[in-house]
């Protein structure tokens, strides 16, 4: 972002003053950096007037600080050097005098000599440059970029340039890498791909593309996931091309994030009009890369709520279909000892009618009922799998109305190769869309392995496979 004096802002005002002003001394600080050393004090004896010692001493002071030499105005540094004359000139009597040009240069020498530092030269530019260019991969926010270099510089131990030459090598190199990327860009991307991207940025009644890929989803509902779908497609082909362009453009993962940020920034007419399209470009295409994966994201977690929703439900459900189902047989047992009883008691002779007999055991359980049960006989026994699966039938419009619009819209890939369980996904996707049902495929449709035999009567008509 420009300043007004199109100067690069890279620094907030408390930072600036952090840096590069005077330091303010408290009493414990005065004690803590104007206690001089004997090897500091031989240097500020080496001056030769009062005024002069003084201001070496403040600027030894000072450089510990926050290693940095200043022009200095006496009226502002009243409390500082009457310590310095209370704990080192404490008979002499001090009328401050101008430190001239020379005298402040030839200490600022003598002490960053001292200390270990150079003083800042045009000579360091294409070290801080190149040092720049190797932090711009990484992380190309200009806050960052600054406190690595000023880290940088310490390291070196070469004395900070003025915050106007800072901006001015990082606005170049800056200018250098966006020139980079957005040559590579330029041959990259087709008329096709442009017109994509612009189209995002169109307005249609009250509402562009790119405002309405931004709106986050609520919840997982039917209606929230289908609008969270026709994002995911719409911005598809964008997505396409940022994996192929992001790798030419060797951004870093972070400097994806800090241009992605930029469409949050800027407003849509700033995208549209201000800025140089290249740039916009550049931004919204970082964008999508990140957004389709969070779309992505949002669309696999609310299948797996769907899924374990359902799972939960259905077991909970078969669980207790199943018990009623046991304790109906319970009371079915029961019911039938008391018809075999007819068969064996002594009160009941031989001689009787059998219609008769049948009275009797419609009494126990009536005709209607008895019949029913009878004609059940042939029936398989049922087990708790089957009540499950039973009450899978019963979900499937819910699972149809959630699941499948979810599981199809999804891109599936492995790490192995010629995964089967990808096979089985790819079959699935392609099953429902063009809405046929899994009963048209037989066991041998599907890769081994991927369907259990126990469950192939549940999923698989089992009169393909004779």
């Amino acid at each position: 972002m420009l300043a007004s004096n199109e100067r690069l802002t890279i620094l907030s005002e408390a930072e600036q003053a952090a840096l590069y002003e005077r330091p303010d001394f408290d009493d414990e600080q005065r004690l803590e950096y104007l206690n001089l050393t004997q090897d500091e004090l031989a240097m500020v004896h080496s001056r030769t007037s009062l005024s002069a010692k003084v201001h070496c001493a403040l600027q030894i002071g000072y450089f510990k600080s926050v290693h940095l030499f200043f022009r200095i105005d006496w009226h502002d540094v009243q409390d500082d050097y009457l310590f310095i004359l209370e704990q080192y000139f404490p008979t002499e009597v001090f009328s401050p005098e101008e430190i001239t040009k020379y005298q402040y240069y030839a200490q600022c020498e003598m002490l960053a000599k001292h200390f270990g530092y150079q003083l800042w030269a045009n000579k360091f530019e294409p070290l801080l440059l190149r040092h720049i260019n190797a932090l711009i991969k990484k992380d190309i926010n200009p806050q960052f970029i600054v406190m690595e270099l000023l880290s940088f510089l310490r390291e070196k131990k070469i004395m900070r340039p003025k915050y106007t030459t800072l901006q001015v090598i990082l606005s170049r190199a800056l200018s250098e890498e966006r020139k980079r990327l957005l040559s590579i860009m330029d041959r990259s991307m087709s008329k096709e791909d442009k017109h994509n991207l612009d189209n995002l940025l169109l307005e249609e009644s009250t509402l562009s593309g790119l405002a309405e890929i931004k709106t986050d989803t609520k919840d997982f509902k039917a209606r929230m996931m289908s609008a969270e779908r026709n994002k995911s497609i719409m911005i598809k082909p964008i997505y396409q091309l940022a994996k192929l362009l992001i790798p030419k453009l060797n951004l870093s993962q972070q400097n994806i994030v800090y241009y992605a940020s930029l469409v949050n920034y800027y407003t849509i007419h700033d995208l549209r009009k201000r800025i140089k399209k290249e740039q916009t470009y550049l931004y919204l295409m970082c964008y999508i890369w990140l957004r389709y994966r969070q779309l992505s994201d949002n669309l696999v977690e609310a299948f797996g709520f769907h899924l374990r929703q359902f799972e939960d439900e259905i077991k909970g459900k078969s669980k207790e279909a199943y018990s009623l189902h046991v304790i109906s047989q319970q009371e079915e047992l029961l019911v039938m000892r008391q018809l075999a009883k007819l068969f064996v008691v002594d009160e009941i002779s031989d001689d009787i009618r059998f219609g008769d007999v049948r009275l009797k055991a419609f009494s126990i359980i009536p005709k209607d009922k008895l019949k029913s049960q009878v004609s059940d006989l042939n029936e398989k026994e049922l087990k708790e799998i089957d009540f499950r699966w039973r009450m899978v039938d019963k979900y499937f419009h819910r699972s149809k109305l959630y699941l499948r619009p979810l599981i199809q819209i999804l891109d599936f890939s492995s790490v192995i190769e010629d995964s089967p369980w990808l096979y089985a996904i790819n079959l699935l996707k392609e099953t429902f869309s063009l809405n046929k049902q899994l009963d048209t495929y037989s066991l041998d449709d599907l890769p081994e392995g991927t369907l259990p035999k126990r469950l192939k009567a549940h999923l698989i008509n089992s009169s393909k496979d004779d």
